[in-house]
């Protein structure tokens, strides 16, 4: 159920847009919308002397206010997979009451000792890492620093590569040069890690995993290309990659992924 307040004060008014959004309670759906006068100047018609609010502009307005308010985490889906509120994740507060029990069943040290005591004990490793690092500076084992100059005037600088030293080794250079495409659809016909990338409903799917998507999805966010890029150098539809990133990649189906590239190349011959 959607609950939707509409006030033309202008106190009320806030944000770059003039229109605030704020939970009503905890219940999922419940959204307060405010609209400044001059909002509505924007969105109404004028009637005369007065002026009409145009219910379809309005309308069209709380819906993308509501879609930025979930991707914002604003507003929350309970039986939603993607927009699930963050406190869903976190021990619940009947529980919680009870404090010393739930940490004595995680067992966790830091947690049981007093933060003062882990403070202290953070700050003598910080120290003790501090010092080792100037002691191999003062020594010269950190063979990627140059210091100059003596006493108070002493400086430090990186040491950068010149540009005869060759950035790969000598081997690669024999090796033929192909498409990243190429190279995953190659080891996904020998390893079959594709059939790692499951949908996340098991069931009741309406979406079949289709490889090209799958495999533009995991170059786009292993390179931090993004989906958006990717769709434009691709030719594929940017919002057929966004429903395969939420329905067949995450961390269960990448791990799964991963395992069967490995067990593959652990099973080769040397």
């Amino acid at each position: 159920m959607i609950l939707l307040v509409l006030t033309s004060t202008r106190e009320h008014a806030c944000g770059v847009d003039d229109v605030c959004l704020s939970m009503l309670s905890q219940a999922p759906f419940r959204v307060r919308v405010t609209l400044a006068e001059r909002f509505r100047v924007t969105f109404g018609e004028r009637r005369g002397k007065d002026r009409q609010l145009d219910v379809d502009r309005y309308e069209f307005l709380v819906y993308r206010l509501l879609r930025k308010a979930l991707e914002a985490g604003n507003v929350y889906v309970g039986d939603s997979n993607e927009f699930r509120s963050f406190e869903d994740d976190l021990i619940r507060p009947e529980r919680w009451k009870n404090k010393a029990a739930v940490l004595e069943e995680i067992g966790s040290p830091v947690l049981l000792a007093p933060i003062e005591q882990t403070l202290a004990t953070f700050l003598a490793e910080l120290e003790e890492k501090f010092e080792h690092v100037n002691r191999r500076l003062e020594n010269g084992d950190n063979k990627h620093i140059k210091i100059a100059g003596s006493g108070d005037k002493r400086r430090w600088t990186l040491i950068y590569p010149s540009e005869e030293e060759p950035i790969n080794s000598p081997f690669y250079g024999q090796l033929p040069g192909i498409g990243i495409a190429d190279l995953l659809r190659f080891v996904a016909g020998k390893t079959d890690f594709m059939k790692a990338f499951t949908h996340v409903l098991g069931r009741y799917i309406k979406q079949e995993a289709d490889p090209r998507h799958i495999l533009a999805c995991v170059v786009a966010m292993g390179t931090n290309m993004g989906l958006w890029k990717m769709a434009e150098v691709s030719g594929l539809g940017h919002s057929a990659l966004m429903t395969t990133a939420r329905n067949f990649l995450r961390a269960e189906t990448l791990h799964a992924a991963n395992d069967a590239i490995s067990n593959a190349t652990a099973a080769l011959s040397m």
